[in-house]
This record gives structure tokens, C-alpha cells and sequence, in this order.
């Protein structure tokens, strides 16, 4: 009997459109992107350039309110590394490339906002 392959992630992981902001470098004002994807490690998105695997890019992420009284309604920074990039199902002119980023370098704040989204988003999903 064969077993399912395990779960490499150490993180629970949404389905979630958030926009996103993504810099390659200093120069560049960045490309405006929206994740498939979410968690505190990583995204999954689209893009509607190629970003080559092993890229580091900066993150900016719009995250909706989730609780006013906690204070943090701004934009979430993140650093992180593209670990892979594909090719849109329909080709690079109508869906772009789809990217996944692991997050090298997330502040205690960002974590905590994105795991408190990540939980209210699955959450949602188990009760419908």
C-alpha cells in the first residue's frame, strides 16, 4: 500500500487574493501582483513578468483590516526568495508567471498579521 506523500510545509496555507507588491531591486518600482496563495512562510502568485528562481525581491503586502484595535492597518514588508516560477496555464500573455516566494526575513508583527489572515481565511473555507 502506498502512502500519500507528507506535508512539507510548517505553516497552515490559504487560498487568498491579496494584492502585492513585488521589487527586484532598488532601481525598479516594482510590479503590482496578487497572490493564490498564502502563509507564513510564503505565497504563491501571480505576476505578469518572468522572475528567475533564486531572485531576491522585496514584498509589500496589502492585507485587509482584521481588527482595528490591534493597531497594524498598514502594508505588511517582507524580504524573501523566489523558489519557483512557471509558465500561466494559458501562456505568459494572458495569466503572466506563476511565482512562489519563501519569506527569508519576516518581522514578528508581519507573522503574526499574516497567520491571524491565514487563520480567518481557512476558517471561512471550513464553514461553507
Amino acid at each position: 500500500m502506498s502512502r500519500a506523500p507528507a506535508e512539507r510545509r510548517s505553516h497552515p496555507r490559504a487560498e487568498a487574493q491579496v494584492p502585492v507588491l513585488i521589487s527586484c531591486d532598488a532601481k525598479s518600482g516594482g510590479v503590482a501582483a496578487q497572490t493564490c496563495n498564502l502563509s507564513c512562510s510564503g505565497l504563491y502568485g501571480n505576476v505578469p513578468i518572468d522572475i528567475a528562481p533564486f531572485s531576491r525581491v522585496k514584498v509589500t503586502m496589502s492585507l485587509p483590516v482584521q481588527d482595528e484595535r490591534v493597531g497594524c492597518t498598514g502594508p505588511v514588508q517582507l524580504e524573501g526568495v523566489v523558489v519557483r516560477g512557471e509558465i500561466g496555464k494559458e501562456g505568459p500573455r494572458e495569466r503572466g508567471y506563476g511565482i512562489a516566494i519563501f519569506f527569508s526575513n519576516i518581522s514578528e508583527e508581519a507573522r503574526t498579521r499574516i497567520a491571524t489572515y491565514v487563520f480567518k481565511q481557512l476558517t471561512r473555507a471550513s464553514a461553507h
